[in-house]
């Protein structure tokens, strides 16, 4: 275990937090820390890095937009998440495809998701 420490860089699902981190284990380009508000995942991106991230989540995306009116008829009202154009999860809601997505040892932050709708629906914005 490390006792590495620094300012935390990105938090869950890569989002940017602040605060100190502690390093407690690392899993090659990945850092699993605590910043006293729980766990959060740190990595550390370079310029190539992030646009092989862009260019998998591009070629994801088209993978489900190819999958989606075969997927809709086998998982309606569902959602999918698909990593390296493959499904590797569907689940009545987000927490379970997270579940299924961790199982799997896959971060889910890398993953591409959609919900299936079985029915069009509209989305009320306050303006």
């Amino acid at each position: 275990m490390s006792e590495e420490t620094g300012p935390v860089r990105w938090g869950p699902n890569g989002s940017v937090v602040g605060g100190e981190f502690h390093v407690v284990r690392e899993d090659g380009p990945v850092k699993w820390g605590h910043n006293g508000d729980g766990v959060v995942e740190i990595m550390e991106f370079d310029d190539a890095k992030i646009s092989a991230l862009f260019r998998q989540a591009e070629k994801d995306r088209r993978f489900i937009d190819a999958h989606q009116d075969e997927w809709l008829e086998q998982y309606p009202d569902m959602y999918v998440a698909v990593y390296q154009e493959e499904l590797v999860a569907v689940a009545p809601n987000s927490t379970e495809l997270v579940k299924k997505i961790e199982a799997k040892g896959i971060r889910p932050g890398v993953t591409y998701w959609r919900f299936l709708a079985s029915e069009p629906f509209n989305l009320m914005l306050p303006g």
